[in-house]
């Protein structure tokens, strides 16, 4: 990679320097990479002999099944709209996993951005962990994206079914576009982010 300073890889190297903030780098690194793949790994290790059973390095919850949405096909528009974690719950799982060395935390839902404050209010008390939540995108506005940026350790990927006409017809006209506004402001506040797509 280092060889060739035109290959993809490098390209994608020196875009993500130039264009990431450092201290979110520098988080990303530290609860992604050292954390939850370095030390969480180790002590995951540990109860594994100890116990005789490994114990996941990742957690998926759902802080909410409620949704801004009412997307063809969900099953949180039709029924599951009301149900949702207490921040005590939250905090209770992210507490108790990092005792067993799991600090990595994948949020879905319903639309976890619903619960944008709790879950900033999580990361900052559990700055050892990183929180990943895949998101419709929709609520992502520039006041979240600085505490993004403040923090470090929170990213999103961003659902999208494709480009334009395919996104909207499943999502609602318009939600395509709010995508990409959402992505320009991550983009411009220098935050790491991807997406979950699903191309037919």
């Amino acid at each position: 990679m280092i060889s060739d300073p035109d290959s993809k890889w490098m390209k994608y190297v020196n875009s993500l320097l130039d264009e990431i903030d450092p201290h979110v780098v520098k988080m990303h690194v530290l609860n992604a990479g050292y954390q939850a793949g370095f030390y969480g790994f180790s002590k995951t290790s540990e109860f594994a002999k100890e116990h005789s059973y490994r114990i996941p390095w990742i957690i998926l919850m759902d802080p909410t099944s409620a949704c801004n949405q009412h997307c063809k096909g969900c099953w949180s528009a039709e029924y599951g709209h009301k149900i949702s974690l207490s921040y005590e719950d939250l905090d209770s799982i992210v507490t108790q996993g990092e005792e067993l060395g799991i600090f990595f935390y994948m949020m879905t839902g319903g639309e976890p951005l619903i619960r944008k404050a709790d879950i900033i209010r999580l990361a900052e008390k559990h700055n050892r962990s990183f929180f990943y939540a895949f998101t419709n995108g929709t609520l992502v506005d520039n006041a979240f994206c600085k505490e993004m940026k403040r923090l470090g350790n929170i990213s999103l990927a961003l659902s999208v079914e494709g480009f334009e006409e395919q996104n909207d017809f499943r999502r609602g006209e318009g939600c395509f576009n709010k995508d990409m506004k959402a992505m320009d402001l991550l983009k411009e506040n220098g935050l790491v982010f991807g997406t979950s797509t699903i191309c037919p």
